[in-house]
């Protein structure tokens, strides 16, 4: 709730800023990175895990009326091409063994 108080109007008048003054193709989604970066260090230096405060602004900006709808656009395909860049994570296949657990040396003993 208040990051909603803060966040909305710091969002709403971040857009109104930017749209007022730049011409770059590309202004909105640089102003949803800084916001995003900016939010996550503030919850960071308030102790709490940088992931809560980028998610946080993130439902914001996904809140703001004037932002346009190519910044998502831009985000997916941001994330697509990560995706598509970066191996599938293998993972370990787990066994069963009589003697106990086994580690990443071998089975433990008894």
């Amino acid at each position: 709730m208040r990051t909603a108080l803060v966040g909305q109007p710091l969002v709403r008048s971040s857009v109104r800023f930017v749209h007022g003054i730049s011409w770059t193709p590309h202004r909105f989604l640089t102003l949803a990175f800084v916001l995003v970066f900016g939010w996550a260090a503030l919850s960071q230096a308030l102790h709490l895990e940088p992931v809560i405060g980028a998610f946080a602004m993130g439902i914001l900006l996904g809140r703001a009326r004037r932002l346009p709808r190519s910044v998502a656009a831009s985000l997916e395909q941001i994330q697509s091409s990560r995706d598509a860049g970066s191996p599938p994570a293998k993972r370990q296949p787990r066994t069963a063994s009589t003697s106990g657990r086994s580690g990443p040396t071998g089975p433990a003993h008894p």
